[in-house]
C-alpha cells in the first residue's frame, strides 16, 4: 500500500519531470533540449524513488545525482523490475548527465555535436521515452482518489 505522503511527493516531482519534458521538446536550441531532457529523466527517477519511500539526497558520495542513480537502480534493477528496459542503466544515466553537463557548461567543447545531430536527437528521443514510461508507470500505481494531486501540481508549474 502506498502512503499518501509518498504519493504526494512522487507526484510533485513527477509533474516537474513532465513540465521539463515539455520544455525540452519546445526549446529552440539543442543545448536547452539536452539540459531539460536530462533533468526530466532525473526527476522521473526521483519520482519513482519517492513512490517507494523517503529518500536522502545527502549521499556519502556527495553527489545527489549519483545518490538518485544508486537508489533508483536498487529499486528498479532487472531483478526488481525495471520501469524502462535499459541494458546498463548506470552507464546510460552517466552518459546522459555528461551530455547535459557539456550542453550546460562547455563553451567550446561540443560533445553533443560530436555525436552528430541525428544521433543527439536519437538520444533525446530515448530520454523522452524514458520519462513518458515513468509517467505512465507512476500514474498507473496511483489510486484514483489521489490523481487530482498530479493535475494540480502540473497546473501550478505551468502558471
Amino acid at each position: 500500500m502506498l502512503s499518501s505522503r509518498n504519493i504526494k511527493n512522487s507526484l510533485t516531482v513527477l509533474s516537474r519531470a513532465q513540465n521539463l519534458l515539455q520544455r525540452s521538446k519546445d526549446a529552440n536550441n539543442l543545448r536547452d533540449k539536452i539540459s531539460r531532457g536530462y533533468y526530466a529523466c532525473y526527476h522521473a527517477c526521483v519520482a519513482a524513488v519517492l513512490l517507494k519511500g523517503s529518500f536522502d539526497y545527502n549521499s556519502p558520495t556527495g553527489s545527489p545525482h549519483r545518490a538518485v542513480r544508486e537508489r533508483y537502480r536498487s529499486l528498479y534493477s532487472t531483478k526488481a523490475g525495471q520501469i524502462v528496459k535499459i541494458g546498463d542503466y548506470n552507464k546510460t544515466m552517466v552518459s546522459w548527465k555528461t551530455l547535459r553537463e557539456s550542453a550546460d557548461y562547455e563553451i567550446y567543447t561540443k560533445d553533443f555535436e560530436i555525436l552528430g545531430e541525428n544521433r543527439t536527437y536519437e538520444v533525446l528521443d530515448d530520454m523522452y521515452d524514458f520519462v513518458d514510461k515513468h509517467l505512465v508507470y507512476i500514474q498507473n500505481l496511483i489510486p484514483e482518489s489521489s490523481k487530482h494531486l498530479f493535475d494540480y501540481e502540473l497546473k501550478f508549474l505551468q502558471e
